[in-house]
């Protein structure tokens, strides 16, 4: 893995008094995006590598990444804590609109302290392929879209899905 200038800079040079911001979006179709940052307790605004000024909220979260292999598929493991309903209110409304077939997006950005006018890292675009609910908050692992075709994200109930009868009740 080759290194941007400027993360040489900050590994090898390094001023001690950089801060590295963790951030998180969630985003979907049916549901508001949620903005989160593990590591500032009064919240962020920064600049996206798009342009867009956005503020994050703090959360406890941690983030978990996984090893990228020979097929360059790329994994996050999220735990978002002390969210109270947030994250189960918001998949409800997944399940209950027209885009249920559809995974919602992570999107990890790490900001350095000196600089909020670009993203230190990015990962763009990976979709979260599982939901874990917590007693306070949940666990949420983002992948590559083109990994895990298996799982389609969808809460089977009796009202949708009448022929599974059967194999739910047994």
């Amino acid at each position: 893995m080759s290194l941007t200038p400027e993360q040489e800079r900050y590994h090898l040079v390094g001023n001690p008094s950089d801060v590295l911001f963790e951030c998180i979006e969630l985003s979907h179709p049916a549901i508001t995006t949620h903005r989160f940052v593990r590591n500032h307790d009064k919240g962020l605004t920064v600049t996206h590598e798009d342009g867009v000024i956005a503020d994050y909220q703090y959360a406890p979260i941690k983030v978990d990444r996984g090893q990228s292999n020979e097929k360059l598929s790329q994994t996050l493991t999220v735990t978002i804590g002390d969210l109270g309903m947030i994250i189960p209110t918001e998949v409800d409304k997944i399940f209950d609109s027209e885009f249920e077939l559809e995974h919602p997006v992570l999107t990890y950005r790490s900001y350095l302290s000196n600089n909020l006018n670009e993203p230190y890292e990015t990962s763009r675009g990976l979709k979260v392929t599982e939901n874990t609910p917590q007693v306070f908050g949940a666990v949420l692992k983002a992948q590559t879209r083109s990994m895990n075709d298996n799982k389609s994200f969808r809460k089977f109930s009796l009202d949708k899905w009448r022929a599974l009868r059967g194999f739910l009740n047994g």
